[in-house]
């Protein structure tokens, strides 16, 4: 069974900061494969709920998404 995923506007605020920074400073292509793998973790989420690691909040888990940023949903 697929969940539904809701996405708050806080992560959609600091998703467009994050590639507008990888934008300016690496370039467009750097920038959508972050949105490409971002999409895939959600993905994931949706088909597996329980995947990653659960971080110290409650019922909230954490999915590394690039070694230096880290998708947090919570079920």
């Amino acid at each position: 069974m697929a969940y539904v995923i809701v996405k708050k506007k806080r992560f959609l605020n600091r998703l467009i900061k994050v590639l507008t920074y990888l934008d300016n400073e690496w370039g467009h292509n750097v920038a959508v494969v972050f949105l490409e793998r971002t999409d895939q973790k959600i993905e994931m989420i949706r088909t597996y709920p329980y995947i990653g690691i659960p971080s110290g909040i409650r019922d909230t888990r954490s999915l590394l998404v690039t070694k230096h940023n880290r998708l947090f949903c919570r079920i």
